[in-house]
């Protein structure tokens, strides 16, 4: 059935019909044979996995976007052979380093995960690989490290009562001893 109102690429649903993901594909990049039409697919994908992991996912946005943005970019990388990693993620917006904060909640008017300065979730990214990057500088291997990132990260929120409490168990760490560390890599050991 048709979900009324529904548009775009998003997990969405909190009525009668439960959630649902919306994998509208615009045909621009049909036409223009952008291999975002792919990338999309399992950027929603993942957040399928993360809600089966837990219901509570979007904390803090820049972790469970910028998640997904390395899963899209890494299936891309290896089905398609090219992907934002080619470029860097150009642009990541200056505010990761000053402002990290910025990007925990997702507001499309007033904040910047989601708005043009986050562009397509390039900055949360930027974080996301920091923090395994951070991880390896640990000695805990690059596998290990996405494990923690993209798995054990959103399984472990539902025990905790706020999402900074989740990130010091299961990395270790506090969120804030993280962003001090993001304007100065390489990222050192804690």
């Amino acid at each position: 059935p048709q979900i009324r109102g529904a548009s775009g690429a998003a997990i969405s649903g909190n009525d009668p019909l439960g959630k649902h993901m919306i994998p509208e594909i615009p045909e621009r990049e049909f036409i223009d044979n952008s291999l975002h039409r792919y990338a999309v697919i399992a950027h929603e994908y993942f957040y399928i996995y993360q809600i089966g992991l837990s219901e509570e996912i979007m904390k803090p946005t820049w972790m469970i976007e910028g998640g997904a943005k390395v899963v899209e970019e890494i299936y891309t990388q290896q089905h398609y052979g090219q992907s934002e990693f080619d470029r860097g993620l150009f642009p990541v917006s200056a505010t990761v380093l000053g402002n990290p904060e910025a990007f925990e909640k997702f507001e499309r008017d007033g904040g910047l995960v989601g708005s043009p300065a986050d562009i397509n979730y390039n900055s949360s990214a930027f974080m996301v690989l920091a923090l395994v990057d951070m991880l390896e500088s640990r000695g805990i291997s690059e596998a290990r490290a996405f494990e923690m990132v993209l798995d054990d990260f959103v399984s472990e929120l539902p025990d905790h009562a706020s999402w900074g409490d989740a990130f010091q168990a299961v990395f270790s760490m506090n969120v804030q001893d993280f962003y001090s560390t993001l304007g100065s890599g390489p990222y050192p050991s804690t």
